[in-house]
């Protein structure tokens, strides 16, 4: 009898976070602008979650290549790719307020800007593990990221 209750109370005590997290509502599954606003923000820190980890591996490859100092060229391999990663971020901080001013005097305006970012970002982190992370040979130690969704289908 000690036994049942001990898997009863157990299970029981497994379930609660389950059950308090299936309670919470998530920005995504809402439909008002703050939720809209909430969940982009989500989007964005998941991609910039994984810019971060590419960029990490990709710099340590740069550093491998200037250390081996093969020729004068690859020795600059860690500056260049220092440069396009501060140009890249500039570019991308441009393009987000320019998409938002798109949308100036609305609502969605953030969330347009927003979801430009994650788009952007999504597809830094596709180059840089495309140049920097996959071999001349097609072999790569990390998976391929994902590509942003087209949000726009135009008719043809």
């Amino acid at each position: 009898m000690e036994s049942k209750m001990l898997v009863a109370v157990l299970s029981l005590m497994a379930a609660t976070p389950a059950v308090a997290q299936s309670n919470m509502k998530s920005p995504c599954s809402g439909y008002t602008t703050p939720e809209a606003d909430a969940c982009a923000e989500q989007h964005l820190e998941a991609a910039n979650a994984d810019l971060m980890r590419y960029t990490a591996a990709a710099r340590k490859h740069a550093q491998a290549v200037a250390s081996n100092n093969a020729n004068a060229g690859e020795a600059g391999a860690l500056i260049y790719f220092d440069k396009s990663v501060a140009a890249w971020e500039a570019y991308r901080d441009a393009e987000r307020t320019a998409v938002a001013s798109e949308y100036a005097g609305g609502t969605i305006s953030g969330y347009e800007g927003t979801e430009c970012a994650v788009r952007i970002t999504q597809l830094r982190t596709h180059t840089i593990w495309e140049e920097w992370l996959v071999a001349l040979d097609g072999s790569t130690n990390m998976a391929e990221p994902p590509l942003p969704k087209p949000i726009r289908v135009r008719p043809r």
